[in-house]
């Protein structure tokens, strides 16, 4: 008899352990916006990935690599000095002003 009970209880623990891994998260188990470190401001996302200050310009595209993340005196400044993409560091052939 006290097998049975045993083995009653141990079937209610199993149920409950299911039971806490399908739960949703709640609002205590998440975390605050303000306690979690700073994000990048929404100005930076759009910034150029070379000199992080002039907006990019999606009309210029390094050839062969097609990269688009940079503002146009940038973008011709890396042609230039032919140190190749500074994203894939692919040879730039040509920098490609698109319409």
């Amino acid at each position: 008899m006290i097998a049975d009970s045993q083995s009653d209880s141990d079937e209610d623990d199993d149920t409950e352990d299911e039971d806490d891994r399908t739960q949703a998260p709640t609002a205590e188990d998440t975390t605050d916006d303000a306690e979690t470190p700073s994000t990048v401001p929404a100005a930076a996302v759009d910034a150029c990935e070379v000199c992080f200050v002039a907006p990019r310009d999606a009309r210029f595209a390094l050839v062969p690599c097609g990269h688009q993340r940079f503002c146009e005196s940038c973008a011709h400044a890396v042609h230039e000095q032919s140190r190749g993409c500074p994203l894939c560091r692919t040879a730039i052939a040509m920098v490609l002003r698109l319409y």
